[in-house]
């Protein structure tokens, strides 16, 4: 059918066909396969339409539609919907030798299109476009040539600097924790960084191994689990390869024992925090903060494995150095130690210990707070659980209405801290009989829950 046809089938010349028109088919039914969709929008559209779309548009990426798949995959999947067929895979069976390689972890023998080679097709479909653009190109080879190479070094390193501005900014619009505001997804300007990376920094590998940690904290903050450990792993085995000094390998350690920790591999993350807290503290000394960050993540892993008792000694060690600091973020680290430490009493039942950890924490971020802070939601949210089970039922109650009103005008409705909120509202109202309130509020929440939280999760 139309949709599997080829570029030359389309076009009606029976002398223009060739197996590899049929390799071009069994590409459109690998990207269906994939992702459920087909590489062309033919839906809805006259036959000249379709027929023009297939020959001249090119095909969607498979990796803006699902960045797992970006990479070898998704180099297999366009050189098999290529519109020039000399420049697929000949037979079915080279199309199968690929796949087999990529399964195998090997490499492939597609590689990815030149940039040359994408100037020309943007040419042949862009004709009039390049006539202007080509005054330009002459000007500015000339430019570039009088410049010389060290001026080229420096719009590289411009290229660099924008490309580290921009994922600052991610980073500011996606907040300072995962409780914060909603997250600005922009991934097609990341890949663009990442393309930019692979391409133009192949000469500059410290630069482009500093460019990745950006990228992976991104890709982190993103939820982007999978992107962010290809990040984080060149990292480390670039600072590995370059006998790189102790500080730098434990940074990379650290950051992948975070994206362990997010896959809710915690025997993993913990032995991986391990590694990168014996680089810190022979590179920094057993009082530097980013050891005492190490030393609360270990904590965490343990409490999440139910070794609670080990738990509390890391905490209580990473509160002990950060109580010591003098840097600016001093308060705000104690106050996540208090928080850490609350969450661990709160698991083991341990009510009033957990409300008065939560309550040092507020009494060090309030008066530094702004009224809208979405940080202070959800320690309320825990704090009201705390007061619940110990039946200070009005108190819990003022607190959940503080957190609920900042939340709702600042969040979307389906964020994960007012899930929180309202499943605590639901303990609350259970906890003063009013059933009917209660299951309003739960289902309230699981609704929430059901949209972001794997099946086995909710």
């Amino acid at each position: 059918t139309l949709s599997y046809m080829s570029p030359e089938e389309v076009t009606g010349d029976p002398h223009d066909l060739h197996t590899r028109s049929d390799v071009y088919a069994l590409g459109v039914i690998a990207f269906e396969m994939l992702t459920g969709k087909r590489p062309h929008k033919l839906e809805d559209r006259s036959l000249p339409e379709c027929t023009r779309i297939i020959r001249d548009d090119e095909p969607t990426k498979l990796g803006a539609l699902d960045r797992t798949l970006r990479g070898d995959l998704e180099t297999i999947i366009a050189k098999g919907l290529e519109k020039d067929k000399t420049r697929r895979y000949q037979s079915a069976s080279e199309l199968a030798r690929d796949f087999e390689r990529f399964l195998r972890h090997e490499p492939i023998a597609a590689r990815r299109p030149t940039l040359a080679y994408q100037a020309r097709k943007f040419v042949h479909r862009h004709p009039a476009a390049v006539v202007v653009a080509a005054v330009v190109v002459v000007a500015l080879v000339g430019i570039t040539v009088s410049l010389g190479e060290a001026r080229v070094n420096r719009l590289r390193k411009d290229m660099v600097a924008a490309a580290s501005v921009d994922m600052a900014i991610m980073r500011d619009q996606q907040g300072d924790s995962d409780a914060l505001r909603p997250i600005h997804r922009d991934l097609e300007k990341l890949a663009r960084i990442e393309d930019f990376i692979e391409t133009e920094l192949v000469s500059q590998p410290d630069v482009a191994a500093n460019l990745r940690a950006q990228l992976g904290e991104n890709y982190l903050r993103l939820k982007q689990l999978a992107d962010a450990e290809v990040q984080f792993s060149a990292v480390l085995n670039y600072r590995v390869a370059t006998h790189a000094d102790d500080a730098q390998i434990g940074e990379a350690l650290h950051n992948i024992a975070r994206v362990r920790y997010e896959q809710a591999r915690y025997e993993d993350a913990e032995a991986i925090y391990q590694q990168a807290l014996e680089r810190r503290v022979q590179a920094l000394g057993p009082d530097h903060k980013d050891v005492a960050n190490t030393r609360y993540h270990i904590a965490a892993c343990l409490r999440r494995q139910g070794r609670y008792v080990d738990a509390e000694q890391w905490y209580q060690d990473a509160l002990a150095i950060r109580q010591k600091l003098t840097s600016e973020d001093r308060d705000s680290l104690i106050g996540a130690s208090y928080n850490g430490l609350a969450l661990l009493y709160s698991d083991q039942g341990r009510w009033h210990e957990a409300a008065e950890q939560f309550d040092l924490a507020l009494d060090l971020a309030q008066p530094r707070a702004k009224p809208d802070d979405l940080r202070l939601p959800v320690t309320k949210a825990h704090l009201a659980e705390c007061l619940i089970q110990t039946g200070d039922l009005t108190q819990a109650e003022a607190l959940l209405q503080e957190a609920f009103d900042v939340q709702s005008r600042k969040l979307p409705g389906d964020h994960p801290s007012l899930a929180l909120t309202l499943k605590q509202f639901a303990r609350l109202r259970h906890a003063q009989g009013n059933l009917a309130e209660a299951e309003r509020f739960a289902r309230a929440a699981l609704g929430i829950q059901t949209k972001l939280l794997p099946a086995d999760h909710i």
